[in-house]
């Protein structure tokens, strides 16, 4: 899970020191997974994915937005039939 928060604060661009926090997220992420069996690659490579995972999290929210802003009149209600003033 903080691996994935992580990476979704990554994606929304958290500047340099929000970027060295992140970079600790991950690394205590995978030094937590270590200390329960996990090989070292095996830990690394679930905290990418999580890191991966919350970072496409970010990018399909931003999609979405983004399509919502771009349906006609979807901000003022049902849009006007063509050749009809809207409200």
């Amino acid at each position: 899970m903080a691996a994935e928060l992580a990476g979704r604060a990554s994606a929304r661009g958290v500047r340099a020191y929000g970027d060295s926090v992140v970079t600790d997220l991950r690394t205590a992420a995978s030094d937590l997974l270590r200390a329960t069996g996990c090989s070292p690659a095996d830990a690394n490579t679930a905290v990418r994915r999580m890191a991966g995972a919350g970072q496409e999290a970010v990018r399909r929210e931003r999609a979405a937005a983004t399509a919502r802003r771009s349906v006609p009149g979807d901000a003022d209600g049902p849009a006007a039939p063509v050749g009809e003033a809207g409200p």
